[in-house]
């Protein structure tokens, strides 16, 4: 079997922004991504040079392409560390009705998630085995979840092979916690790929979704358009013709995940504002809208820049995609 081509079963007005800012982490975890935790990129500083490049970035996908539904994912390094998020959050999803989300390791204060809550619309907490400590992340979820309705506050343990009972210790603990906010299981990847997992290891990350609320709370996230009415799989079409629809955990398990030289949707689909400012493809090609150099959110020509007419397709720089949403972004091999 040759899979040709993938079809994006998402939103096909849905466009997703990842804005990570900076590397400053107060965690040093062993399998962290080269570069995050570093503190090499400090947080942006110039706040209204940001909102005057995003917001055009923004309206030129609502005017031109239809995107009407923009997601703005903030990321790092730890995001919440950053003193302009919470003012961030709210401009963007007030003045602009961007879908704000974040991950975070959910360290902050409790102080801080009573103000700041009420601007996101997906807090994903990521549950670190070497130093979470996992009764402040119930209780942030816990305060979340009984007093934000419209917030999806969810969080996902990364499943450490190296450290796999402390890694079921924790989704565990979490499950059996009884707040039924969403909790998920996800595997460490090394190089993009499923190493050093027994396969009962990988039986247990195969189930990921450990915990959900009751079913009047996921028809409200859909009807807020934070979740999908089903999750999306991914639709590939096989040389002879066949259409399959695959759960991405199956691409990993098989090694699949390598598109290299296929036309793929990102910049149209996704985009992402890398830790140096740069804009580039959320699974880090620089060759976004076959730019020969990224452009930049800290430039203050890029509304001159950036223009309806360098939206287009990326031809896969990368050995592998990184994250199930870009397993399952449009994407067509065009070397046959």
């Amino acid at each position: 079997m040759k899979i040709i081509k993938i079809l994006n079963n998402d939103l096909v007005n849905r466009l997703h922004i990842g804005f990570i800012v900076g590397t400053t982490c107060n965690y040093k975890c062993h399998y962290c991504f080269d570069g995050c935790n570093d503190g090499k990129y400090r947080f942006p500083s110039d706040f209204e040079l940001i909102k005057t490049n995003l917001s055009h970035i923004v309206n030129v996908y609502k005017t031109n392409f239809n995107k009407t539904q923009i997601r703005i994912h903030v990321s790092g390094g730890e995001p919440t560390l950053w003193p302009m998020l919470g003012e961030f959050a709210e401009y963007f999803s007030k003045e602009l009705g961007c879908k704000i989300s974040i991950s975070t390791n959910g360290t902050r204060t409790m102080r801080f998630w009573k103000e700041y809550a009420r601007y996101f619309d997906d807090i994903g907490i990521s549950v670190h085995n070497e130093a979470c400590d996992p009764e402040h992340v119930i209780e942030v979820m816990d305060w979340v979840y009984n007093h934000e309705p419209d917030v999806l506050i969810n969080s996902t343990v990364l499943m450490d092979p190296f450290n796999w009972d402390r890694s079921v210790e924790l989704a565990e603990k979490l499950k059996s916690h009884p707040t039924p906010w969403v909790l998920k299981v996800r595997p460490v990847l090394f190089n993009g790929q499923l190493l050093h997992f027994t396969k009962d290891q990988l039986q247990y990350i195969k189930d990921k979704v450990k915990k959900i609320p009751p079913e009047d709370r996921i028809e409200r996230y859909k009807e807020l358009q934070v979740i999908q009415s089903n999750e999306p799989d991914v639709v590939a079409f096989t040389e002879t013709g066949e259409i399959l629809k695959y759960n991405t955990f199956k691409f990993l398990e098989n090694d699949w995940q390598h598109f290299k030289g296929w036309k793929c949707n990102l910049g149209i689909d996704r985009l992402s504002i890398e830790r140096d400012g740069s804009i580039q493809g959320s699974c880090g090609a620089k060759n976004l809208f076959g730019l020969l150099s990224p452009l930049s959110i800290y430039d203050s020509l890029l509304p001159e820049k950036f223009k309806p007419e360098i939206v287009k397709e990326t031809t896969c720089p990368m050995n592998y995609c990184i994250c199930a949403t870009d397993i399952r972004m449009t994407k067509e091999n065009v070397q046959l």
